[in-house]
């Protein structure tokens, strides 16, 4: 792809856009591949107490929370390059074809005052019109989507270095695989499994572990198993995850694809980005399939299992890698997967503000007890006890004259 098409932007903050102006842009959230831009935007209501900087800021400030997106009606924008306008109208289908709101899968966007889309053109796609680079009118094509706050798997592995814990990888790997699931459940293949197209539904926080929600995007690539197009088509999906059998072989659409590609992400988690060493290509496509060392090979401390697990759906041999209900089966059955999954995250400004709360209240309560009257250091000090009065009573013993007794003579 030319540089100029991933630097493509054609909107601004502040822009309104659509049939009616009743999307607002919040920001570009410098998420671009070669089909699409996504934009953080919002649906313009008739009387908004926040502009469209204050609330940039104040979701920045308190970690994006759900009740505030949907309060204030934020989505994503996802605008198709021109002549990728075909990708927006097949990823609408197949989310339409799904039905069903999966935990695990991108959602529509969907509020009653949604405008109403232009005659002509798919229900859900928008037409926008903006200037173009040289300053002509021209109209290009948005799809409104949830917007997930959390962040890509990307970003979480980089927060561990790179290398995401066995407990942690398993949990994300086994979420994503439902999500394929459901999709293979409704004859649709993903093809463009990835890192990068796994996004969390909220954010993590850096002080409070919690459990992640992985949720698989982008299905702007994806195809049917009953598709008529198959022959004579280019590989979709990124190199390091695209299984060979795709590359060889382009009209090959099945599941053992995205086993693969879920196995190569796993391996990713695990270990660290695959090597950059190639080690075949496809003589039709001119594609090279990247080389996975032994995964216990690159971790030892991985459980023989998972190893295990990870090589067998990364085979080349597209029939002796397992199933996605068993890999999702063997996944559950680990040791490991017994262990709170839960991830920390690259930090909100609204933890920092309550790390700082906390700081600044230990700090307090030092100072008061530091400034109460102690003892001086190598005396001791008691109390004084001032003894009650002791009323002493004498008894004075006098002695009493007892009367003489009396003889009188017998006469």
């Amino acid at each position: 792809m030319a540089t100029d098409q991933n630097e493509w932007s054609p909107l601004q903050a502040g822009d309104r856009v659509s049939t009616e102006q009743r999307f607002e842009i919040i920001r570009d959230l410098k998420a671009k591949s070669g089909q699409s831009v996504l934009y953080l935007a919002r649906l313009v209501q008739p009387r908004m107490l926040l502009s469209y900087q204050v609330l940039d800021q104040l979701l920045l400030l308190l970690g994006e929370p759900r009740w505030l997106l949907k309060y204030t009606r934020v989505f994503v924008l996802k605008v198709a390059k021109p002549g990728k306008e075909h990708n927006l109208a097949r990823e609408l289908r197949f989310l339409k074809q799904i039905k069903v709101d999966h935990l695990h899968l991108i959602r529509l966007y969907e509020h009653p005052a949604m405008p109403a889309t232009a005659s002509g053109v798919e229900q859900g796609v928008w037409p926008i019109r903006v200037a173009g680079v040289t300053n002509t009118s021209q109209t290009l094509h948005a799809l409104a989507l949830e917007y997930l706050a959390g962040g890509s798997l990307i970003n979480l592995m980089k927060v561990y270095g790179g290398q995401l814990p066995p407990a942690l990888a398993i949990e994300v790997a086994l979420q994503v695989a439902d999500g394929i699931q459901s999709l293979h459940d409704h004859g649709i293949i993903h093809q463009d499994l990835s890192p990068g197209n796994v996004v969390l539904r909220r954010q993590l926080s850096r002080v409070w572990p919690r459990r992640p929600e992985a949720v698989l995007i982008d299905l702007g690539v994806a195809d049917t198993l009953e598709a008529d197009e198959r022959f004579g088509r280019s590989p979709y999906g990124k190199q390091i995850y695209l299984a060979p059998d795709r590359a060889e072989y382009p009209y090959l659409l099945h599941p053992p694809a995205d086993v693969f590609s879920l196995g190569a992400v796993l391996y990713h988690m695990l270990a660290g980005r695959p090597d950059a060493h190639k080690t075949s290509s496809s003589k039709s496509t001119g594609w090279t399939r990247t080389d996975f060392p032994p995964l216990r090979q690159k971790v030892p401390h991985v459980p023989a299992e998972l190893g295990d697990l990870v090589m067998s759906a990364l085979d080349i041999d597209w029939q002796a890698r397992p199933s996605l209900d068993n890999m999702r089966d063997r996944l559950r059955a680990l040791p490991d997967v017994r262990l709170p999954g839960r991830a920390l995250g690259p930090g909100r400004i609204i933890d920092r503000i309550a790390v700082a709360t906390a700081i600044a209240l230990a700090l307090l309560v030092m100072v008061l007890a530091i400034s109460q009257p102690w003892s001086h250091p190598g005396t001791d000090v008691f109390p004084t006890v001032t003894p009650l009065p002791v009323t002493t009573t004498t008894i004075h013993t006098t002695p009493t004259s007892l009367p003489l007794a009396t003889s009188t003579a017998v006469r």
